[in-house]
């Protein structure tokens, strides 16, 4: 009979601790739901907490989709990638068993004001990419192809693989990790827009006349005939 294996050290993340334990804000984002929430005072403290008692496990099969970034005033400490408790710390996985972590994400994931306020973040950053002319740019052309009955499309109304440029799919990715569905709106008459979708949110790109006709529970202007978009609630 085998001896009974000894059972495995329980392992924290001792260096991350240290470099979040100043942290007076903690910022959460989830670019799947697009969702952003800012923690401050005791609700900061206790996320802190639970990444710093966090206990190490062995590799899961989880995917990364929310960041949590930690502030002492206007400086990053520290940021760290997972999802609803889980989380991954200089190449090494943790959990954080005591559910803390995993309320925090749930909530701020599902919040509408957070939604609010990933598009509004979205907006600026679009306003401010260098990129974003080139882009509208294309978008515009794109329009007037398909207004000519030039563009193919699929079943969905999307706009087929081989008619999107590498360098949109790209820009797109800057703001996730998604492969953006592309479309023109109205369909039905001469098209205005060219909605980007990014999961249940997203931009839509015209000339820089577009007014932001388009059925959405939430619409920001980034720019002159740019806007960014939510199509439902995450709930």
């Amino acid at each position: 009979m085998e001896p009974p294996q000894a059972p495995k050290p329980i392992r924290h993340p001792d260096t991350l601790a240290q470099q979040i334990a100043g942290a007076d804000r903690v910022v959460f984002s989830h670019p799947h739901r697009g969702s952003r929430a800012i923690f401050t005072g005791a609700d900061a403290r206790a996320i802190v907490r639970s990444i710093s008692s966090a206990q190490q496990i062995d590799q899961c099969d989880c995917m990364v989709a929310s960041k949590f970034e930690f502030y002492q005033g206007t400086n990053l400490l520290q940021s760290v990638d997972g999802d609803m408790g889980w989380y991954i710390s200089a190449g090494k996985e943790y959990v954080d068993k005591s559910g803390t972590l995993r309320d925090f994400e749930s909530i701020a994931s599902t919040n509408q004001q957070a939604q609010i306020a990933w598009l509004n973040d979205l907006a600026v950053r679009s306003a401010a990419d260098p990129g974003l002319p080139a882009i509208q740019e294309w978008c515009v052309g794109l329009l007037s192809r398909w207004n000519a009955g030039q563009v193919e499309t699929n079943r969905r109304g999307q706009i087929l693989e081989h008619e999107i440029p590498e360098s949109v799919v790209h820009w797109c990715r800057s703001f996730g990790p998604f492969e953006p569905h592309i479309s023109v709106y109205p369909k039905g008459a001469e098209a205005a827009c060219v909605a980007v979708t990014l999961g249940e949110w997203g931009l839509l790109i015209g000339n820089t006349n577009y007014s932001g006709n388009f059925q959405a529970v939430y619409l920001t202007n980034a720019t002159p005939g740019v806007f960014a978009y939510r199509s439902k609630w995450s709930k």
